[in-house]
């Protein structure tokens, strides 16, 4: 209750942004390397989501899946009935079908969106969500959102469910079972008891890996806000910017 009346003050002069996700099949190149695999709208990661606390946000969702999905909004304090956790709080979206959320955005920050049901999240099936503070006066020149992910879907023909697999033959799975089912246990690879159980042939930065760097240019002296977003399943990453 309480954290329903906190997620439902709207804040004077909000307004009420609107977007539309797609989750289905996607092909990504990874820098020459071609692969199948899930994204939302066509692309990994998906769609930057923006809006500015207090906002009332509306995202429609359609599942052209060959599975049910849902998605959740990870670190959002918003309404239960919207936050995207299957058979605890909501119904699945099944293959074919539509589900509009609809929240206010209470806090401001960096944050990401992603299902909890099978195994979509280890494929590209990930975004950011950038929550806007209006009362913040960072003057910031400019602003990068990178999403650090580690990569195995459709290298030498890996896939999370074989991986996955292969980790439970080996006991590695710290107890953790019904990972590629709905509830609960539909959580990504780092349900895993440790980190560093998986070999990933690929580490990526906004989709792309290291032969394919994304970059940008920045002028000398310039304010640069970086927002960092861990998206892997079973790796932690250590962060470091050259120079300062």
């Amino acid at each position: 209750a309480i954290r329903d009346a906190v997620a439902s003050r709207r804040r004077p002069g909000s307004s009420s942004p609107t977007f539309g996700l797609v989750a289905g099949p996607a092909t990504v190149d990874l820098a020459g390397r071609v692969v199948d695999t899930v994204a939302y709208n066509q692309q990994v990661p998906g769609p930057l989501i923006r809006a500015r606390a207090g906002d009332e946000l509306k995202v429609t969702l359609r599942n052209q899946l060959d599975a049910a999905t849902l998605t959740h909004w990870h670190g959002l304090a918003i309404r239960n009935d919207m936050d995207g956790v299957p058979a605890l709080v909501q119904a699945a979206i099944e293959p074919g079908a539509s589900f509009t959320y609809q929240f206010i955005v209470p806090d401001p920050g960096t944050y990401w969106f992603h299902p909890h049901m099978g195994l979509d999240l280890d494929r590209g099936m990930y975004a950011p969500i950038i929550i806007d503070d209006p009362d913040e006066a960072g003057h910031y020149d400019q602003e990068e959102v990178l999403i650090l992910d580690d990569w195995l879907d459709g290298i030498d023909g890996a896939t999370p469910e074989t991986t996955l697999n292969q980790l439970r033959s080996q006991g590695g799975m710290g107890g953790m079972s019904g990972m590629n089912h709905s509830g609960m246990g539909g959580m990504p690879m780092s349900g895993m008891s440790d980190f560093g159980d998986v070999n990933y042939p690929l580490h990526l930065i906004n989709g792309r890996p290291p032969a394919d760097a994304p970059s940008t240019m920045a002028a000398p002296g310039s304010r640069f806000r970086l927002r960092f977003i861990n998206a892997g399943s079973d790796t932690v990453y250590r962060v470091a910017v050259d120079n300062h």
